[in-house]
């Protein structure tokens, strides 16, 4: 959305921040849900949708640079499944969630 680059590299700079923010709280996740086997399938299963996005991610991305003619569309797109993704997180983990092991996380209740 602009061509200063100065900009472009601060932007780029905070998404990469973020995405790098989340990932030590996001891989205990499964864990705290499952237990034993059930959390190896969990990770495996995370892992694979994860590559799935790694291939969709870019092949989405360029077809509608292609169709639109700029990646202006596309990068909205791949926005929206990241929101959606943390939306998915939220509603799952918080703002308290029950784990396998009888512990709550996430914020709990005041009151």
């Amino acid at each position: 959305m602009t061509g200063n680059p100065v900009w472009v590299l601060l932007g780029l700079s905070v998404a990469a921040l973020g995405g790098y923010a989340a990932l030590p709280v996001f891989w205990p996740l499964p864990t705290a849900f499952l237990s034993g086997t059930a959390a190896a399938g969990g990770i495996a299963l995370v892992n694979s949708i994860g590559n799935l996005g790694g291939f969709a991610g870019p092949y989405i991305l360029g077809w509608l640079r292609d169709t639109t003619r700029g990646f202006t569309i596309g990068l909205f797109f791949l926005a929206a499944i990241v929101a959606v993704a943390g939306l998915v997180a939220w509603l799952v983990c918080g703002p308290t969630a029950q784990t396998a092991s009888g512990l709550t996380v996430g914020i709990a209740p005041k009151g």
